[in-house]
Protein backbone atom coordinates (compact mmCIF):
# COMPACT_ATOMS: atom_id res chain seq x y z
CA UNK A 1 0.00 0.00 0.00
CA UNK A 2 2.79 2.41 0.88
CA UNK A 3 4.49 1.94 -2.48
CA UNK A 4 1.18 2.89 -4.12
CA UNK A 5 0.92 5.94 -1.86
CA UNK A 6 4.50 6.93 -2.67
CA UNK A 7 3.92 6.78 -6.42
CA UNK A 8 0.54 8.48 -6.10
CA UNK A 9 2.01 11.33 -4.06
CA UNK A 10 4.86 11.87 -6.52
CA UNK A 11 2.25 12.01 -9.29
CA UNK A 12 0.14 14.48 -7.26
CA UNK A 13 3.25 16.62 -6.77
CA UNK A 14 3.81 16.48 -10.55
CA UNK A 15 7.22 14.86 -10.29
CA UNK A 16 8.32 13.82 -13.76
CA UNK A 17 7.82 10.03 -14.10
CA UNK A 18 11.38 9.60 -15.36
CA UNK A 19 12.57 10.53 -11.86
CA UNK A 20 10.51 7.78 -10.23
CA UNK A 21 13.10 5.16 -11.14
CA UNK A 22 15.93 7.26 -9.71
CA UNK A 23 14.00 8.01 -6.51
CA UNK A 24 13.00 4.39 -5.92
CA UNK A 25 16.50 3.14 -6.75
CA UNK A 26 17.90 5.48 -4.10
CA UNK A 27 15.25 4.37 -1.61
CA UNK A 28 16.14 0.73 -2.29
CA UNK A 29 19.81 1.53 -1.67
CA UNK A 30 18.84 3.15 1.63
CA UNK A 31 17.03 -0.07 2.61
CA UNK A 32 20.01 -2.19 1.56
CA UNK A 33 22.33 0.00 3.60
CA UNK A 34 20.07 0.01 6.67
CA UNK A 35 19.70 -3.79 6.79
CA UNK A 36 23.31 -3.91 7.91
CA UNK A 37 22.32 -2.06 11.06
CA UNK A 38 19.58 -4.48 12.16
CA UNK A 39 21.91 -6.29 14.57
CA UNK A 40 23.16 -3.03 16.05
CA UNK A 41 19.59 -1.77 16.44
CA UNK A 42 18.52 -5.02 18.13
CA UNK A 43 21.53 -5.22 20.44
CA UNK A 44 21.26 -1.58 21.46
CA UNK A 45 17.49 -1.32 21.95
CA UNK A 46 16.48 -4.89 22.87
CA UNK A 47 12.73 -4.84 23.57
CA UNK A 48 12.39 -1.18 22.49
CA UNK A 49 13.26 -2.07 18.89
CA UNK A 50 9.66 -2.17 17.62
CA UNK A 51 9.02 1.32 19.01
CA UNK A 52 12.28 2.59 17.52
CA UNK A 53 11.31 1.31 14.08
CA UNK A 54 7.53 1.84 13.99
CA UNK A 55 7.10 5.26 15.56
CA UNK A 56 9.39 7.13 13.10
CA UNK A 57 7.66 5.43 10.17
CA UNK A 58 4.25 6.70 11.25
CA UNK A 59 5.73 10.12 12.08
CA UNK A 60 7.11 10.23 8.53
CA UNK A 61 3.59 9.57 7.21
CA UNK A 62 2.23 12.41 9.37
CA UNK A 63 5.02 14.73 8.14
CA UNK A 64 4.10 13.94 4.54
CA UNK A 65 0.41 14.53 5.22
CA UNK A 66 1.01 17.86 6.94
CA UNK A 67 3.48 19.27 4.43
CA UNK A 68 1.44 18.29 1.39
CA UNK A 69 -1.76 19.73 2.84
CA UNK A 70 -0.11 23.06 3.69
CA UNK A 71 0.54 23.78 -0.01
CA UNK A 72 4.04 25.05 0.70
CA UNK A 73 6.74 25.90 -1.80
CA UNK A 74 7.31 22.97 -4.21
CA UNK A 75 11.01 22.59 -3.37
CA UNK A 76 10.37 22.59 0.39
CA UNK A 77 7.54 20.08 -0.03
CA UNK A 78 9.74 17.76 -2.12
CA UNK A 79 12.60 18.01 0.40
CA UNK A 80 10.34 17.10 3.33
CA UNK A 81 8.67 14.30 1.35
CA UNK A 82 12.06 12.86 0.34
CA UNK A 83 13.35 13.04 3.93
CA UNK A 84 10.20 11.24 5.09
CA UNK A 85 10.57 8.62 2.32
CA UNK A 86 14.23 8.07 3.26
CA UNK A 87 13.25 7.79 6.94
CA UNK A 88 10.55 5.26 6.12
CA UNK A 89 12.79 3.17 3.87
CA UNK A 90 15.70 3.31 6.31
CA UNK A 91 13.56 1.60 8.96
CA UNK A 92 11.91 -0.83 6.53
CA UNK A 93 15.10 -2.81 5.89
CA UNK A 94 15.85 -3.73 9.52
CA UNK A 95 12.15 -4.33 10.17
CA UNK A 96 11.93 -7.21 7.67
CA UNK A 97 14.96 -8.98 9.12
CA UNK A 98 14.09 -8.38 12.77
CA UNK A 99 10.46 -9.42 12.28
CA UNK A 100 11.50 -12.88 11.10
CA UNK A 101 14.07 -13.11 13.86
CA UNK A 102 11.53 -12.30 16.58
CA UNK A 103 8.84 -14.57 15.18
CA UNK A 104 11.16 -17.58 15.19
CA UNK A 105 12.90 -16.66 18.44
CA UNK A 106 11.32 -19.35 20.63
CA UNK A 107 10.74 -21.93 17.92
CA UNK A 108 12.39 -25.19 17.08
CA UNK A 109 12.27 -27.35 13.99
CA UNK A 110 9.12 -29.09 15.27
CA UNK A 111 6.93 -25.98 15.52
CA UNK A 112 8.63 -23.36 13.32
CA UNK A 113 6.62 -24.19 10.17
CA UNK A 114 3.32 -23.95 12.06
CA UNK A 115 4.23 -20.65 13.69
CA UNK A 116 5.42 -19.14 10.41
CA UNK A 117 2.30 -20.41 8.62
CA UNK A 118 0.00 -18.82 11.18
CA UNK A 119 2.05 -15.63 11.10
CA UNK A 120 1.88 -15.45 7.30
CA UNK A 121 -1.85 -16.17 7.31
CA UNK A 122 -2.52 -13.38 9.81
CA UNK A 123 -0.10 -11.04 8.05
CA UNK A 124 -1.68 -11.52 4.63
CA UNK A 125 -5.23 -11.17 5.95
CA UNK A 126 -4.08 -7.96 7.64
CA UNK A 127 -2.50 -6.76 4.41
CA UNK A 128 -5.74 -7.37 2.53
CA UNK A 129 -7.69 -5.29 5.05
CA UNK A 130 -5.07 -2.51 5.18
CA UNK A 131 -4.74 -2.32 1.40
CA UNK A 132 -8.52 -2.22 1.01
CA UNK A 133 -8.84 0.58 3.58
CA UNK A 134 -5.84 2.40 2.09
CA UNK A 135 -7.40 2.25 -1.36
CA UNK A 136 -10.71 3.42 0.06
CA UNK A 137 -8.98 6.44 1.59
CA UNK A 138 -7.51 7.33 -1.81
CA UNK A 139 -11.00 7.10 -3.30
CA UNK A 140 -12.27 9.90 -1.03
CA UNK A 141 -9.18 11.90 -0.04
CA UNK A 142 -6.00 13.23 -1.60
CA UNK A 143 -2.84 11.19 -1.18
CA UNK A 144 -1.48 13.72 1.33
CA UNK A 145 -4.60 13.54 3.46
CA UNK A 146 -4.57 9.74 3.21
CA UNK A 147 -0.97 9.75 4.45
CA UNK A 148 -2.01 11.93 7.37
CA UNK A 149 -4.91 9.63 8.28
CA UNK A 150 -2.76 6.47 7.99
CA UNK A 151 -0.02 8.13 10.03
CA UNK A 152 -2.26 9.28 12.87
CA UNK A 153 -4.31 6.06 13.05
CA UNK A 154 -1.18 3.92 12.69
CA UNK A 155 0.63 5.86 15.42
CA UNK A 156 -2.28 5.40 17.83
CA UNK A 157 -2.50 1.69 17.01
CA UNK A 158 1.25 1.11 17.42
CA UNK A 159 1.28 3.01 20.72
CA UNK A 160 -1.61 0.84 21.93
CA UNK A 161 0.20 -2.32 20.80
CA UNK A 162 3.43 -1.22 22.47
CA UNK A 163 1.57 -0.54 25.73
CA UNK A 164 -0.15 -3.94 25.53
CA UNK A 165 3.12 -5.73 24.77
CA UNK A 166 5.09 -4.04 27.56
CA UNK A 167 4.60 -6.73 30.20
CA UNK A 168 4.16 -9.62 27.78
CA UNK A 169 6.88 -9.50 25.10
CA UNK A 170 10.62 -8.98 25.23
CA UNK A 171 11.04 -10.29 28.73
CA UNK A 172 13.96 -12.36 29.92
CA UNK A 173 13.29 -16.08 29.37
CA UNK A 174 12.91 -16.70 33.11
CA UNK A 175 10.24 -13.97 33.35
CA UNK A 176 7.81 -15.84 31.10
CA UNK A 177 5.52 -18.35 32.70
CA UNK A 178 5.03 -21.81 31.20
CA UNK A 179 1.62 -20.84 29.83
CA UNK A 180 3.16 -18.01 27.77
CA UNK A 181 5.90 -20.07 26.11
CA UNK A 182 4.60 -23.58 26.42
CA UNK A 183 3.84 -25.45 23.25
CA UNK A 184 1.75 -28.59 23.36
CA UNK A 185 1.67 -30.89 20.35
CA UNK A 186 -1.91 -31.90 19.54
CA UNK A 187 -2.25 -34.96 17.33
Amino acid sequence: MITTYEKSLLTDLQVVPQYFGIIFALLTLVQCFSVGYQDKIHNTLKNKTLAFIAIPIFISFIMIGIVTNLNLNFVLTIIVVMIAYFMHHFFRGPYWVLKERYITNFTNSDNRAKILSVNNFIQYIGEIVIKFLGGLLLEYYSTGTSYLIVGVVGLFIILFILKYMKGRVGLNPEDYNEQDIGYIEHN
